[in-house]
């Protein structure tokens, strides 16, 4: 198993901004090393008033296989939490 699929096991979806953000927002965090408890943020996804959902990519110093511009996009609206969950993690193939 590579370092970068050992971290995978640990990446995990975050709320943040409660004290904030009247909306919920959330971002994907993933330990930047296997052995360590530092993360570094790949993504977010942040609720809009209309009930749609921004979604964010963001560059991996530590993962290679992370591909920020997968597809030619990095950040867009989706129309549930869900589907801006998967444009994050689309291509995600490490």
């Amino acid at each position: 198993m590579t370092d970068t699929q050992r971290c995978k096991v640990r990446a995990d979806w975050s709320k943040v901004g409660t004290a904030v953000y009247t909306l919920p927002k959330f971002v994907y965090r993933i330990p930047c090393t296997p052995d360590t408890d530092i993360v570094e943020q790949l993504g977010a996804i942040k609720e809009r008033n209309d009930g749609r959902w921004n979604w964010w990519r963001s560059e991996s110093k530590f993962h290679q296989s992370w591909h920020t511009n997968f597809g030619g996009i990095n950040q867009g609206v989706a129309r549930t939490q869900g589907e801006a969950e998967v444009r994050v993690l689309g291509g995600w193939n490490g």
